[in-house]
């Protein structure tokens, strides 16, 4: 009896209010889902217990990768401890995080936050003074977009684990020049002196979890982590939805 009154619950306000996948805004009514439709659900590209990463920054590697992380963390060695990937930038993955980076989607947090958070439940438990960082955007991102897309995604997951989280510990000096073209030695020195501490006692001695939507070379959040261990912190663990 009560499955039927939820049933018809859930009728009545897909009535009221139709629900569309936030990838491919395919119908969600009569579903349980509220992001996310079936194909774009089992469409995510998840990395699952069985996937090659590097351990140290969570590339993808191939079976014959020699153990000790990818060729470019064991050259130069970046200062955070560990990353930890939701998934590959792509599918219907890359779509919710395009979303709400450069579409102004800002409820794509929603399902982005969802997925973050549960692959941070397969880490294992936290240390209890850590505490969740938000990778900061520049002062022009956040005028042109009017939010910083891993803030969003913080609150999202600060809720749903229960994490303290100190939004404004890290700021913005500046932004690298573009790095594709650079050597390994060069990119990974490239964001030097983009990334300060603003609130030291925020972090000090504590293990900071810091946040971002997307890691590429992985050079950014290499600087924001020198910068936070400068400001005595604890290790630096790195969460990120995707990795591209």
């Amino acid at each position: 009896m009560q499955g039927t009154l939820t049933d018809l619950a859930r009728g009545a306000l897909d009535l009221l209010w139709p629900r569309d996948c936030f990838v491919c805004a395919a119908s969600l009514a009569g579903t349980e889902d509220p992001w996310l439709c079936g194909a774009c659900r089992e469409g995510l590209p998840l990395f699952g217990e069985a996937a090659t990463l590097c351990e140290r920054c969570s590339a993808p590697l191939g079976p014959a990768t020699a153990e000790g992380g990818c060729r470019d963390c064991r050259r130069l060695p970046p200062r955070f401890e560990a990353v930890r990937a939701a998934g590959a930038y792509a599918g219907p993955l890359r779509r919710l995080v395009t979303g709400l980076k450069y579409a102004g989607r800002t409820h794509c947090a929603w399902p982005l936050g969802e997925i973050l958070a549960d692959r941070l439940r397969g880490w294992g438990p936290l240390p209890p003074d850590a505490v969740l960082v938000p990778f900061p955007g520049t002062a022009a991102s956040r005028r042109k977009r009017g939010f910083d897309p891993p803030a969003l995604l913080a609150a999202e997951v600060a809720e749903r684990l229960g994490l303290h989280l100190e939004e404004r510990a890290l700021r913005r000096t500046g932004d690298p020049p573009p790095q594709a073209s650079l050597s390994l030695t060069d990119r990974l020195a490239a964001p030097r002196g983009t990334v300060e501490v603003a609130r030291p006692p925020a972090v000090r001695g504590r293990t900071v979890l810091l946040l971002d939507d997307v890691l590429t070379t992985g050079a950014s959040a290499s600087e924001a982590a020198r910068a936070l261990r400068a400001a005595g912190s604890g290790p630096v663990l790195v969460a990120v939805v995707a990795r591209a």
